[in-house]
């Protein structure tokens, strides 16, 4: 598996093409490239993990429940079908389309009834490097209407430490969506007085005390030029921009049957965060034949 690097003065990143992915992005400091992810130690690890550290996710990110499936965009209603199934996009081999000194694109076609969709999506991921900012351009079309909601999965650890303990995380939401008993979707509540309510910086302690991150924060508006969210650990910070109206967070809340770089031990949770913007999940539009699907996200990592 090859790795593809772009580099600049500030940030290296490195790619591959199994499931358009970020194997690790590195930060100068002090002259010297710092990993700036939890990611696994080597590339057979990286493939072999199953929490789809660094991969595209699609064609629909997250959940979708077998209650709410549409019998005129789905080839099989009787299942759940999780992050685009078993033959999505984290798991497809991508084709590499063009690569210059600051931009590299993958594309691939995401057969749909592999995973129960009905047609195909033809995907194209551009990453691009720019001073201290990732972009990330994902764009998609397909030959019947479909669901498609795709983002990025990297799980962050600012300063290679073990876990999250003395990371710090601002999120630009008033809401988030609130799953039910049976977790199916639920209903987008306010977050006064919740644990989970980051519209100040505070750390990550707690809530890793409390069972950890996993959710949906719908942020307060998508056009704003202020980040979505940002995490900040020690010196340095990385800000979340995109044009998604909504947020996954994840704070890696179980172990992984490989070891990591910034963790040696397989007993390893928490040791990354995931922040994934998206569509918001259970309201994702239908994407129609032929119409393009062109979302972006933007990673900003810098001393502060």
């Amino acid at each position: 598996m090859t790795i593809h690097t772009l580099e600049n003065n500030n940030l290296k990143v490195e790619l591959i093409n199994y499931g358009a992915s970020i194997y690790n992005i590195y930060l100068k400091v002090n002259n010297n490239w710092q990993s700036v992810l939890s990611t696994p130690n080597n590339i057979d690890d990286f493939i072999k993990n199953d929490l789809n550290h660094g991969r595209i996710i699609g064609r629909t990110a997250g959940m979708l429940f077998k209650e709410s499936l549409d019998d005129s965009l789905f080839t099989n209603t009787n299942n759940n079908i999780m992050h685009g199934g078993s033959f999505g996009l984290a798991n497809n081999t991508f084709k590499l389309s063009n690569q210059s000194p600051s931009s590299i694109t993958f594309e691939t076609i995401d057969e749909g009834p592999k995973n129960g969709y009905i047609g195909n999506l033809n995907v194209e991921v551009t990453y691009t490097l720019n001073n201290d900012q990732l972009e990330i351009n994902l764009k998609a079309q397909a030959n019947h209407d479909t669901l498609v909601n795709l983002t990025s999965h990297p799980y962050f650890n600012l300063t290679q430490e073990e876990d999250l303990s003395n990371h710090y995380l601002y999120v630009n939401a008033n809401t988030y969506k609130k799953s039910n008993q049976n977790k199916l979707d639920g209903i987008i509540v306010s977050l006064d007085n919740e644990i989970v309510d980051y519209r100040e910086s505070k750390s990550l302690n707690e809530i890793i005390s409390a069972g950890g991150l996993d959710h949906v924060y719908v942020i307060n508006d998508e056009s704003d030029l202020k980040p979505q969210s940002t995490l900040t650990s020690g010196n340095i910070e990385l800000n979340v921009y995109s044009n998604y109206p909504s947020v996954v967070i994840y704070t890696h809340n179980r172990t992984s049957i490989v070891s990591y770089n910034n963790n040696k031990d397989t007993n390893n949770k928490y040791s990354g965060i995931a922040i994934e913007p998206q569509l918001l999940q259970g309201s994702v539009p239908v994407l129609k034949k032929d119409q393009l699907y062109n979302q972006k996200i933007i990673y900003e990592i810098q001393l502060r």
